[in-house]
């Protein structure tokens, strides 16, 4: 009985840290001075935030998102390992004396965030395919 019980627990214990682990909503975020703009994208919307002091606009702007989109993005995402996200190095660092815009992108699941931080458009190469996604999905009119 205890071995079955065992074996029992070993099955369904990755099944669960597998759904907790899906990514349930991904943000991006740039930041330079008098410049910020977030995008919320999920399964069903994106949401786009832009305030820019100098152009002096203060916008948002929601619309869906195809469900290919999103698959698409789900895709992408699931070939990541989350908790290493965070962990990856920029490319470069211009942003810590303004000389880029500060960007970042976070995966969302049911329970943790994931974030990485980087200058303008260079994420991480680990990274630069679902970066690519989201700008092609951002790009569509």
């Amino acid at each position: 009985m205890k071995y079955l019980l065992f074996v029992l627990a070993l099955t369904i214990t990755p099944i669960l840290m597998g759904q907790d682990m899906e990514v349930i909503k991904i943000e991006l975020n740039k930041v330079k001075r008098g410049y910020y703009k977030n995008v919320i994208i999920d399964h069903d919307s994106i949401l786009i935030q832009v305030k820019d002091q100098l152009k002096e606009i203060d916008s948002e702007l929601a619309k869906p998102i195809t469900q290919s989109a999103w698959k698409s993005l789900m895709k992408e995402a699931n070939l990541l390992n989350l908790d290493s996200i965070a962990a990856l190095k920029s490319p470069t660092n211009h942003r810590a004396y303004d000389g880029a815009t500060h960007s970042s992108i976070s995966l969302f699941t049911n329970s943790n965030s994931f974030s990485h931080q980087f200058d303008d458009d260079t994420p991480h190469p680990y990274i630069v395919a679902l970066w690519t996604c989201i700008s092609r999905i951002l790009d569509k009119k």
